[in-house]
């Protein structure tokens, strides 16, 4: 059960004065794949905050489930896209930075924080944006980007009413666009539809040490709280077809898949116990995906193939997205579910490097050149961290779920 820390909801009309909940959907397009980012904003007064045009007044004095929505042509919610905001710099302006024994050099695709840059005119150095992008790298110049990553795109956007309480708004004024698209969005597109160049050593740990081909036992998983495992559910509840063949990736117990849809689900992992005390599964594969990212198992035999909050642990992410296109039918789905919490030998220092949505972005891509096609992002912010969790002292925010889906073609 999804809990707050506002009280109850009263069964009201949305007053002046009262306080919401309300659930913001943003969607946009890419060249390579559609996406939705949904964040759950609190404390919502629509009659003082900013709300995209027009989208404020359906919702005041309605109950919760009202919903409103509109789109929006480019520039119109965020800044739009400026010529003068992409400059040519001297790689000389780069600081250098470590992570996880790694030297951060500039990339094409990539994005980084204004830190990083030394000084140099128009540029400030300090500056609170979280990120900008390298377009491309020749020789000793680099064309950077200062754009916001939806400069450029049209936004449909959707507001449903969750919940109201009998409790007097601050009226703090805050733009919600601003506020849910300021740290991420649009990061997980190619730039200009060209590939982003992820490329570090494969086997390269999060921490300095020797590196390992098989990076840690897979059933080493990151643990989200409750709502975030809840999120997944729902959202693989939307995806997978009652009834279907499953194969869960780097199962172990329990999976985290709906429990009302009489899937037929093969677990493949490494813990045999776990395995085995998983009342999900149907059939147990003992497999390590690390030392072998190729499946002991026939082509095109499953509807869906699913890896929840694992797929930061392999070495070889592409390639076992290859193998998952391999087993899928025509028309199926594979589905990668992850959050920003993991175990720090497990991952390479690629994945510590990146923004959440930029792994976002490395997902993707790891699926659009296995051969999927039809793919699709969602991020899912902002969430009530339930009560009872052991993090909730520390914060209200429940972990963010992010989840990518590619289709099987012919």
């Amino acid at each position: 059960m999804i809990e707050d820390v506002l009280g109850e909801a009263i069964d009201a009309p949305l007053s002046r004065g009262m306080q919401a909940e309300v659930e913001f959907t943003v969607r946009w397009q890419s060249a390579e794949a559609s996406h939705e980012e949904r964040f759950l904003a609190r404390k919502v007064d629509p009659f003082r905050d900013i709300f995209p045009p027009g989208m404020d007044a359906p919702l005041q004095g309605m109950k919760a489930g009202a919903t409103s929505s509109g789109e929006y042509i480019p520039g119109k919610l965020v800044p739009g896209l400026r010529p003068r905001k992409v400059a040519v710099l001297d790689r000389g302006c780069f600081k250098p930075m470590r992570i996880g024994g790694c030297i951060i050099e500039p990339r094409s695709g990539r994005f980084y924080p204004y830190q990083l840059l030394n000084s140099h005119p128009g540029i400030r150095t300090a500056d609170a944006r979280p990120a900008f992008r390298v377009l491309e790298v020749c020789g000793s110049d680099v064309k950077v980007d200062f754009n916001h990553p939806l400069a450029d795109r049209q936004l449909a956007v959707e507001a449903r009413l969750i919940k109201v309480y009998d409790r007097r708004s601050r009226g703090k004024l805050l733009d919600w666009m601003e506020e849910i698209c300021r740290n991420g969005p649009g990061m997980q597109a190619r730039a200009h539809g060209m590939r982003t160049n992820f490329e570090v050593p494969a086997a390269t740990r999060c921490e300095e040490g020797e590196a390992s081909g098989a990076l840690v036992p897979l059933r080493l998983k990151a643990q989200v709280d409750a709502t975030a495992l809840h999120l997944i559910r729902e959202q693989y509840a939307s995806w997978l077809p009652p009834g279907g063949k499953v194969l869960d990736l780097m199962s172990s117990t329990p999976s985290q898949l709906p429990d009302d849809m009489d899937l037929v689900v093969t677990g493949l992992g490494l813990a045999v116990q776990e395995l085995e005390a998983n009342p999900w599964l149907s059939e147990r594969l003992v497999h390590d995906l690390n030392a072998e990212s190729a499946l002991p198992l026939d082509d095109g035999i499953f509807d869906s193939v699913v890896n929840t909050l694992s797929v930061q642990d392999l070495a070889d992410a592409q390639a076992v997205a290859a193998e998952a296109l391999r087993v899928l039918k025509p028309g199926g789905q594979y589905i990668v579910s992850f959050s920003n919490r993991w175990v720090p030998e497990a991952v390479s220092a690629l994945w510590a490097e990146l923004h959440d949505f930029e792994r976002l972005g490395l997902v993707l891509d790891q699926l659009l050149e296995a051969g999927f096609t039809d793919c699709r992002t969602v991020s899912i912010r902002n969430h009530w961290r339930p009560k009872n969790d052991p993090l909730f002292a520390e914060t209200w925010d429940s972990d963010p779920v992010f989840l990518v889906s590619g289709i099987k073609n012919g």
